[in-house]
């Protein structure tokens, strides 16, 4: 479904039920963090600057740079094939989005082929949209939103 899956925060927030847990391979521990939101893996985090190369194109600003990288591409695909982990996928997304005040999400089902529409919008606008793509098959999906200001 998801070529491209990606949320920009400023700084990953200490939210309730929220837990980074570096990642256990079969060596051990190696430099992995992921986010979990209670029992549900929703990203791997990394800095934007180790995510992007270019952090511009991909984060709309080369300010966002510090920024923190939330992929969620292989989470939302695993997600995607079950109505239920599907639904606990987005409400761990929509709990990340409202705790935090700013934020960038870009989604692509086919990386680089479409024009990105631009939104602005809110956290549970967001679910809601990402929830009738999954619902009606739309594709392509390509996207990008940023937190929709309080008017």
């Amino acid at each position: 479904m998801f070529d491209t899956f990606d949320v920009l925060v400023p700084k990953l927030l200490p939210l309730p039920l929220i837990d980074v847990r570096q990642h256990m391979s079969a060596f051990g521990r190696d430099e992995r963090r992921y986010l979990y939101v209670g029992d549900v893996r929703l990203a791997w985090v990394v800095p934007v600057s180790v995510a992007f190369e270019d952090v511009r194109t991909w984060a709309g600003s080369s300010d966002r740079a510090n920024w923190t990288a939330l992929l969620l591409r292989d989470e939302a695909n695993a997600a995607a094939t079950d109505d239920i982990a599907w639904a606990a996928f987005l409400q761990a997304l929509r709990t990340i989005l409202a705790g935090h005040q700013e934020w960038r999400v870009t989604c692509e089902s086919d990386c680089e082929q479409y024009p990105l529409h631009q939104l602005s919008l809110t956290a549970d606008a967001l679910v809601a949209l990402l929830g009738s793509y999954r619902d009606t098959s739309h594709f392509p999906i390509a996207f990008w939103a940023e937190s929709q200001r309080p008017t």
